[in-house]
């Protein structure tokens, strides 16, 4: 798997209890300040990157600063005549999987990661295990949460205790790989936050994705499954997450390689299993529905 990516170890965060901004090193209080102004003399624009929206700035302490870009509440916002409705609107209010939800009138599933079982002779020293789950279906628990209205923050910082919350759950058995398989959300724009809080909990190479029927809605990634998926592919390859439609994901020699659809069409089985020789590890993986069935599709019946 090589190494883990280098991340940094001070933090900046704000202490709502004590009501001042903390330096943290390895989650040790190097220093204190007691006002945003104080920590914007150390750190300069590195402000825009820190959680405010437990916080609320004075008009001094907005001075030269780009509203747009703070991590404030909505609340917050609305109070100093900034917030704007349209990323809550589009996202989640006028979502239509809400709609569906609201029909099947069922419970959603947790964010309580699984392992997979495997056998002994699979097992390698350390990071042996994998993870998986499906159908986490955030626009229900977004708007759940949020039933009036939210800032993107605000979104991405619930969304980030839910992606620390499944790291929890591997804390034991440190993943070989945690799959994502389907049904984050219908819309682009909550799984991209999603996906990009999720590489802040786990190393992006143990992270494997496929798609649900509900990521193939209409959406401003198209209508047509094809645009759809092709879409997806290049958000997440933006991220260097290991996407899958039809392909093969291999662990061989502490390498991770993927084989993609038309290489394995290509290929005859006596290629494919010598390839397959010697892998740790194999993971197959597409959306499967039945997309050839004019009742149960991605676009209509139960799907929709």
């Amino acid at each position: 798997m090589g190494a883990p990516i280098t991340k940094s170890l001070t933090k900046y965060v704000y202490d709502k209890d004590r009501n001042v901004f903390c330096k943290l090193f390895c989650s040790r209080i190097e220093k204190e300040y007691p006002n945003l102004t104080e920590l914007r003399k150390e750190i300069g624009d590195m402000v825009y990157d820190i959680d405010l929206v437990e916080y609320s700035p004075t008009q001094k302490e907005l001075k030269d600063l780009h509203i747009d870009k703070l991590r404030l509440s909505s609340d917050y916002l609305e109070s100093i005549g900034h917030y704007d409705p349209s990323f809550y609107d589009t996202c989640i209010k006028n979502n239509h999987d809400l709609k569906y939800y609201e029909c099947l009138n069922s419970e959603i599933v947790t964010y309580d990661l699984k392992q997979l079982e495997m056998q002994n002779s699979f097992k390698m020293e350390k990071h042996s295990a994998i993870y998986y789950i499906s159908d986490i279906h955030l626009d229900y628990k977004i708007a759940t949460r949020f039933p009036i209205k939210a800032s993107i923050h605000e979104v991405r910082r619930y969304i980030h205790e839910i992606t620390e919350g499944m790291k929890k759950d591997t804390e034991y058995d440190p993943p070989l790989f945690v799959i994502i398989a389907g049904d984050v959300s219908c819309n682009p724009t909550i799984n991209r936050i999603f996906f990009e809080e999720l590489v802040k909990s786990f190393d992006y190479r143990q992270i494997v994705t496929i798609l649900g029927n509900h990521e193939y809605w209409p959406s401003e990634f198209g209508s047509v499954p094809e645009t759809i998926y092709s879409n997806y592919y290049r958000m997440l390859r933006g991220m260097r997450i290991a996407i899958l439609q039809n392909d093969l994901l291999v662990l061989k020699d502490g390498e991770r390689i993927a084989v993609r659809e038309e290489e394995l069409i290509k290929a005859d089985v006596k290629e494919i299993r010598e390839f397959c020789i010697g892998c740790s590890v194999l993971i197959y993986g597409g959306t499967a529905f039945s997309g050839l069935n004019a009742d149960f599709n991605c676009n209509s019946g139960i799907y929709r």
